[in-house]
């Protein structure tokens, strides 16, 4: 897998088919499947912190949230 180094990127790897998704669509599939699995007390900013952290998208440097 190659290194990711826009937001765009990240966008277009969980919407591959979809162009008009944003990294809030991200935010919400991903809290979605944290509820689904039982994480009920997640928030936005944990989602947003765990996808700012992840060392799979430490090159993204133009984030918008």
């Amino acid at each position: 897998m190659s290194t990711m180094t826009t937001e765009q990127e990240l966008v277009n790897r969980v919407f591959p088919d979809d162009n008009t998704k944003t990294i809030s669509d991200v935010i919400a599939q991903l809290k979605e499947i944290l509820i689904q699995s039982g994480e009920t007390d997640i928030t936005d900013n944990d989602i947003i912190s765990s996808l700012k952290n992840d060392e799979n998208h430490s090159n993204i440097t133009d984030w918008s949230i």
